[in-house]
């Protein structure tokens, strides 16, 4: 039987895809020995650092928001003059609609946020670990039912804000639960440009350009008319003239995502080292590890979801974790690591984040739990997944049934 011929299309698509993961892997592995031979005592004193990269971002991002106002201005010009003909009055509701597609939008606090007065444990703790970092108190811890955590800079007043999600919470140690608020509340000091408004707008406003440049549909301005394949003949080249513009405008957005993921990758590397030193190497680690967890505790979700949904949840998220063996982590940690080759993600591959930890000497905490603390924090802790669990369940049989 003769050989199957491989479409030569589909050998080029192969090799590129070689080349990527070869020069992914090179940086990232670049990346990663670059951090690990950092000092830390100058990390935390240097908490910007202007790269190449980064330099050239800001260049791109004033130009957009330069360009923005610009279209702004245009159009109200166009508007507050003469209208000679249709075109002059479309084309600067066009530019102004441009010009608000360009403003700022603020992330917002989170939905839920959590009161000294019923947390106490989890605002002190939040507090002692500011002060360990030298950052500044957040403005609120809030909580929602995601297998994750985020900090946040929101509205004019450019107000700090913790979001922990309680699953993940949930299943940590006390240490870990240190770990994890110390890792969020290090963004606020490491220096990661994405969580600046300046980059973060930029972006967004190329991407709702390009959006709103895409056309709909391709070849069919005319349906439903009577001429509509002269019409959508007509129409042609200049949908395939929007269509070109919004890959463009993607492309830009792409890109300048590309020119700062280097420089974001790094931030978190420093943030988990940062977080280490409040609540040791170990802590931090094991909180990496768990972030493996989602899939098993999204299937335990599911389960009790089905069967027992008025039950506590927290038995079965709890047990979901603890009954996850050595193996499945080593098949976890083998499944990171093959990410190694992903340089357009704001986060490094888990296993290269572990890997930066062991590669140094392991740190003590410096932020230390009593057991009464421990105690107070538990209890806090379990009353922030009976918060989630209506969402929780809600999630799944929504999924499941529609």
């Amino acid at each position: 039987m003769a050989a199957a011929i491989e479409p030569s299309s589909a050998t080029a698509i192969r090799r590129w895809e070689s080349v990527r993961r070869q020069l992914g892997e090179r940086l990232s592995r670049n990346l990663l020995e670059e951090v690990s031979r950092e000092d830390l005592i100058a990390t935390r004193r240097l908490r910007v650092r202007v790269s190449g990269r980064l330099a050239l971002a800001y260049l791109l991002a004033l130009l957009v928001h330069g360009a923005g106002l610009g279209a702004g201005v245009a159009g109200v010009m166009l508007l507050a003059g003469a209208w000679n003909n249709l075109f002059i009055p479309l084309g600067g509701v066009a530019l102004v609609l441009l010009c608000i597609a360009a403003r700022p939008r603020l992330p917002q606090a989170p939905d839920h946020l959590l009161s000294r007065e019923r947390f106490p444990a989890l605002h002190a703790l939040s507090d002692r670990i500011a002060a360990a970092l030298g950052a500044r108190p957040v403005d609120g811890i809030g909580v929602c039912a995601d297998f994750n955590a985020n900090y946040r800079v929101a509205g004019w007043r450019r107000e700090r804000y913790v979001e922990i999600g309680s699953p993940l919470m949930a299943i940590l140690t006390p240490a870990e639960q240190v770990a994890l608020l110390a890792h969020e509340l290090s963004h606020g000091v490491n220096g990661d440009p994405l969580r600046g408004q300046f980059l973060g707008h930029a972006v967004d406003t190329l991407a709702a350009w390009g959006t709103a440049a895409r056309p709909l549909a391709i070849g069919q301005l005319g349906q439903g008319m009577a001429a509509g394949p002269i019409v959508s003949l007509v129409g042609l080249p200049f949908e395939l003239l929007m269509l070109t513009v919004s890959e463009l405008l993607f492309a830009a957005a792409r890109g300048m995502l590309w020119l700062v993921m280097r420089e974001s990758q790094r931030a978190e590397y420093l943030a988990d080292l940062l977080a280490a030193t409040v609540a040791g190497s170990a802590a931090m680690r094991g909180v990496l590890e768990k972030t493996y967890l989602d899939e098993v505790v999204d299937a335990a979700v599911r389960v009790h979801a089905l069967t027992t949904p008025h039950d506590a949840i927290e038995p079965a998220v709890r047990g979901a974790a603890a009954a996850v063996g050595a193996a499945e982590l080593d098949a976890h940690r083998a499944a990171s690591r093959s990410e190694s080759w992903r340089t357009d993600a704001s986060h490094p591959p888990t296993a290269m984040r572990v890997d930066q930890l062991l590669r140094r000497e392991d740190l003590p905490p410096t932020v230390a739990l009593l057991p009464a603390d421990e105690q107070a924090l538990a209890e806090e802790v379990s009353r922030l997944l009976q918060m989630s669990q209506t969402t929780l369940v809600g999630r799944k049989l929504e999924a499941i049934y529609g």
